[in-house]
């Protein structure tokens, strides 16, 4: 079962990362805890005009301008998803669409190549599956 992105303000943050070249994906947090980046937290997806759009990985939202949620001041650490979601970068897709989905809670992200990956939403671990809906 999908949902659309949700607000009208999602749409258009949606629609800055679609039909451009990807140039980054990382997991990104906010802490002082220097183990933090070795764990999977917010995804961000970075394209090659600048954008740069974080999706929240307990609640889905999303954060643009600054990317990051209201109230943080710790530091940001990120680790690279390059060698993790490796369809995100063969042949040089663009994201040609992105939807919620509602079970499990978490987000698609379709690719111009005819693959997807999803980030499944989670309080403290989200997963990334390639090619591949994760199980309700």
């Amino acid at each position: 079962m999908t949902q659309s992105a949700g607000s009208s303000g999602d749409a258009a943050i949606i629609e800055r990362l679609l039909h451009v070249p990807l140039a980054a994906l990382r997991s990104t947090c906010w802490s002082a805890d220097d183990g933090a980046e070795s764990r999977l937290h917010h995804l961000e997806i970075e394209t090659k005009h600048g954008g740069i759009v974080v999706f929240d990985h307990r609640s889905g939202e999303l954060y643009a301008d600054p990317p990051r949620p209201p109230g943080v001041t710790a530091k940001r650490r990120w680790r690279d998803l390059t060698a993790e979601v490796v369809i995100a970068f063969d042949d040089r897709p663009t994201l040609s669409g992105i939807t919620r989905l509602n079970n499990p809670d978490a987000w698609r992200f379709d690719l111009s190549t005819g693959v997807f990956f999803v980030f499944t939403l989670h309080p403290d671990t989200p997963v990334i599956s390639c090619n591949e809906l994760p199980s309700p």
